[in-house]
């Protein structure tokens, strides 16, 4: 079983010339490059005291730097982490005590939130703060690399047991909790997702512009392309993501649903008049159009994507695998594959995960990917992990002739007052996808007499529209949602909030996931007044 750091030993061997990082400015980095960064930043960091079992943390947005830090830390036999930049400054200095941090990697725009979260907290890491490009800061440690330092002897004592990454959950329902995931959990992640499309074996060119923090980045953009010499291109403004798209054509792409969306949109606008989006060379135009027009593996995941957005892409020429999947599980549990497919399912597992459904039809998860255990919370992890080694993920699934189907989470399922089921994901996921004004929904109704739905706007689509047009837009797209939805989950009557719910307002995650306690307690009267005679 080799390591990340054995796998990286040897891919930056094998291809010492090839491109491995790139900046969208032109600035590119070769595998032997990266290789002799990684190997001077892991010396110096031993000198700062990371060595086995200390932690490294890093709040950065998409830079090279990032790729570098975290290998360097693991060869150093150490453990890295990151930190949304949209935490707030308690919950940055809960983290650096909950880990332990040893040192923290940051950049000038950060400093002074991780300054006050370091004086907040109890421990007192070694602060490295980067310039806005560049990674002259880094080179002060990498000087103080001992000169007998063995790069390959490290690589080799480092064990498939070593936690390789520790990736915070983004705490819907509490505070943050520490996923610990090892070398030999990544490495059955990554031999299970190449069972998803065999493309993936010649993985060329990837974007990174998801949150680093986030274990979707920690899979595709420094896993994937260490096991296979792909070139990663990071993109630290999401404005700017299509026309990096347009720019690299990467030939591996996950988008969220929200983005899958909102390009939707902009792709319908762009269609000639007279033309349509099943005609194939408007269909090739539109994906020239965005830079995936090449032989590209497309994926979406972390949440549903209505049916009616899947079928848009499929009928250009964009099929899109849609995977399902959790931190705990090291990254993607089940997918479907490209002409292999069931409407609304998620797909099938991946090779050596098994899946399985509870009594109650909680989804149930075993094998090589599942984490070691959360960090400080035996409790917790014996409550997720039962002794027979499966793994509860807190989701209600259905399965027909292998294929899973996801209902809803175990603690958010609706039952209205009449006893009816209603999976609240899927009623908000209807609405989002009627309407691009549509920012993050809330669909309410546990032993209520019907649904309803809270609806925050987007900032950007609902800007410069009045609140009258705003109003009727989202009236016709729940009409337009509740066409697909069954009568039980038909939505009534809906608010639209005033606020603008981002991860820095408190009723979102970072990764857009909604707290719905939050988001209860604070609206408590307009939710009353939505069932108001």
């Amino acid at each position: 079983m080799s390591t990340t750091c054995e796998v990286f030993e040897r891919t930056a061997a094998a291809h010492a010339e090839a491109p491995a990082q790139r900046t969208l400015a032109g600035v590119e980095v070769t595998w032997g490059q990266l290789q002799g960064k990684v190997h001077r930043l892991a010396g110096g960091l031993l000198t700062l005291g990371v060595t086995r079992g200390e932690q490294v943390a890093m709040l950065l947005v998409n830079r090279p730097e990032f790729a570098v830090v975290d290998l360097a830390t693991q060869l150093a036999g150490g453990t890295p982490m990151s930190i949304y930049a949209t935490s707030p400054i308690p919950e940055i200095a809960y983290l650096l005590d909950d880990a332990a941090v040893r040192v923290v990697v940051t950049e000038e725009q950060f400093e002074a939130i991780i300054r006050e979260a370091v004086a907040q907290a109890a421990v007192d890491p070694h602060v490295v703060v980067l310039g806005e490009e560049g990674e002259a800061a880094l080179q002060p440690v990498a000087d103080a690399c001992p000169a007998d330092f063995d790069a390959v002897s490290a690589a080799a004592e480092v064990r498939p047991e070593d936690v390789a990454t520790l990736v915070y959950t983004s705490g819907t329902t509490g505070p943050p909790k520490g996923v610990q995931l090892t070398h030999r959990n990544l490495a059955a992640m990554w031999r299970a997702a190449l069972s998803m499309d065999p493309r993936l074996h010649q993985m060329r060119r990837v974007l990174s512009y998801l949150p680093s923090a986030h274990i979707a980045d920690r899979l595709w953009c420094l896993q994937g392309p260490v096991r296979t010499g792909a070139c990663v291109t990071y993109v630290p403004d999401p404005s700017k993501l299509v026309a990096a798209m347009v720019e690299v054509r990467p030939t591996f792409f996950l988008g969220m649903p929200r983005m899958w969306e909102k390009l939707r949109v902009a792709l319908l606008a762009r269609v000639p008049a007279g033309g349509g989006p099943g005609d194939p060379e408007v269909g090739a135009a539109l994906l020239a159009s965005i830079g995936l027009d090449g032989d590209v593996v497309t994926l979406t995941g972390g949440a549903p994507l209505d049916v009616e957005i899947l079928n848009f892409y499929e009928g250009i020429g964009l099929p899109l695998i849609e995977g399902y999947g959790m931190t705990e599980v090291s990254g993607v549990i089940t997918s479907t594959r490209v002409g292999r497919g069931k409407v609304g399912s998620v797909g099938i597992p991946f090779d050596g995960i098994e899946i399985a459904l509870a009594d109650d039809g909680e989804i149930l998860v075993r094998g090589e990917a599942v984490m070691l255990g959360y960090r400080n919370k035996p409790e917790a992890t014996a409550e997720a992990i039962g002794a027979d080694g499966w793994l509860r993920t807190g989701d209600v699934g259905v399965l027909d002739d292998g294929f899973l189907t996801i209902v809803g989470r175990k603690k958010e399922l609706i039952i209205t007052s009449g006893g009816k089921n209603v999976a609240p994901a899927h009623v908000e996921n209807a609405i989002r996808a009627a309407s691009p004004l549509a920012g993050p929904v809330v669909a309410i109704g546990d032993r209520r007499p019907y649904v309803t739905a809270l609806i925050s706007l987007d900032p950007v689509e609902s800007q410069g529209r009045t609140e009258a047009a705003v109003a009727a837009a989202i009236g016709e797209a729940i009409e337009a949602a509740n066409r697909n939805l069954a009568q039980a989950a038909q939505v009534k009557r809906f608010a639209i909030v005033a606020d603008i719910w981002d991860a820095a307002s408190g009723f979102v995650t970072p990764t857009l996931k909604v707290k719905r306690a939050a988001v209860c307690e604070h609206y408590a009267k307009a939710i009353d007044a939505l069932y108001s005679a």
